[in-house]
């Protein structure tokens, strides 16, 4: 996978140094004409598929076809959830496919389990020099899954293909540079949702637990809050919940701090319904 991206405004024209010449020189005139200067420009050929790849729109319906059968946030196998409910930043599948950890919505607060590497992995800014073949979809356990035919699962070739095509891209959500989100707010969770989970906070987890960053991994499900890690993982199983942490904290869903947990997350999701917007939706 290229590690190079170029931006062009419509109209623009830009000429190629190369890929093995120092970008801050010219190359050596020599006596020689260069072949390729003997010929006019090429014309690129566009990629398969769509000119950009919008997770959403594009990956997510391969995942809903293909693995959510098994893999819905509800009672995902192995941990591992692939529906496309809408987290603060993404949404549930893209979070557990690029960050890892047990994703059954309720992710170690948004951090990545060290039990359990990321089925795909993004080159992070700042990185150094990466080995051949060290990232994307040949590196991939996600594309390994495929190509394997997990438990009998036979991607057609277009699918296959557009999946290897957004891995190789650096695994994109967003398909362009516009943002639907509230005006482009990224913060999508209320004031008032954010005082009362600090409250619950302090009160009954603060003894096992940092302050979790709430807008990012999949601690919140805005699309079915009562899935969300806030609320399942602190709850028993015998009460509905996963029992994901220590002891219990709340006793049952009538729990006072169960309840205002979910009704401020529940006036999150109509808030952005009403406003026609989610992190997940590219209306205009």
């Amino acid at each position: 996978s290229m590690r190079d991206t170029v931006s062009f405004a419509e109209g623009e024209q830009r000429s190629c140094v190369g890929c093995h010449e120092p970008r801050g020189t010219a190359p050596p005139a020599t006596a020689a004409i260069p072949a390729a200067s003997l010929r006019g420009p090429a014309r690129l050929r566009p990629p398969s598929g769509a000119a950009s790849i919008d997770f959403a729109r594009d990956i997510q319906p391969i995942l809903d076809r293909a693995c959510v059968p098994c893999h819905d946030a509800a009672e995902p196998a192995g941990g591992v959830a692939l529906s496309g409910d809408v987290t603060p930043y993404f949404n549930l599948a893209y979070e557990t496919l690029t960050r890892g950890g047990n994703n059954d919505n309720d992710q170690y607060w948004g951090e990545v389990s060290p039990r359990r590497a990321p089925l795909v992995e993004a080159i992070r800014h700042g990185v150094p020099e990466v080995a051949p073949y060290a990232t994307g979809a040949r590196a991939s356990r996600l594309a390994a899954l495929f190509e394997e035919e997990h438990h009998g699962l036979r991607l057609d070739d277009a699918s296959r293909r557009e999946i290897i095509r957004w891995i190789d891209l650096n695994v994109p959500y967003y398909g362009d540079w516009e943002s639907a989100r509230l005006d482009g707010d990224r913060r999508v969770l209320s004031p008032r949702f954010e005082s009362v989970f600090d409250e619950v906070f302090r009160a009954r987890c603060r003894g096992c637990h940092v302050p979790p960053d709430l807008f990012r991994g999949a601690a919140i499900n805005l699309s079915r809050p009562e899935l969300s890690a806030v609320l399942r993982a602190p709850l028993p199983r015998s009460r509905g919940g996963t029992g994901r942490c220590r002891k219990p904290v709340f006793r049952n869903q009538e729990d006072a701090a169960h309840r205002a947990l979910l009704e401020v997350l529940l006036e999150d999701r109509a808030r952005l319904a009403a406003a026609g917007s989610s992190p997940g939706s590219r209306s205009r």
